[in-house]
């Protein structure tokens, strides 16, 4: 229902269902629903996508934060994640959650390359 207020044209900041909730899943959802329609598979592929591009994120986080055996690691990790079963029943199961994982894997890695970035650039 949030997704078709979106679609209609009401735009919040926080949702106010359920004691109010951030709206970035509700937006993706939306952006989905207005290229392939209202349906329950449409929505339910926002965290699909959501939970297939986490893997190749914590991939990259990996590779980024572990400098020995960087490949091996980060394949290892990568590996748990997609065949973990919280993973996996969030990413089909429809809610918001699933995009934690994504959104903290990636904020992490720009975080650990700005912090290595800005050790090089001040010692250097």
């Amino acid at each position: 229902m949030d997704a078709a207020h979106v679609l209609d044209g009401i735009r919040p900041l926080f949702l106010p269902a359920n004691a109010g909730r951030e709206v970035v899943y509700t937006y993706l959802q939306a952006g989905l629903a207005s290229l392939l329609g209202m349906r329950i598979y449409t929505l339910r592929l926002t965290s699909a996508l959501a939970g297939i591009l986490t893997i190749p994120t914590v991939y990259v986080l990996f590779r980024i934060l572990v400098r020995r055996r960087s490949r091996s690691v980060a394949a290892l990790a990568a590996l748990a994640l997609a065949i973990s079963f919280w993973h996996l029943h969030f990413s089909h199961y429809g809610i918001r959650v699933i995009l934690m994982p994504l959104i903290f894997s990636g904020v992490c890695g720009a975080f650990w390359l700005g912090w290595r970035l800005r050790s090089a650039w001040l010692y250097s």
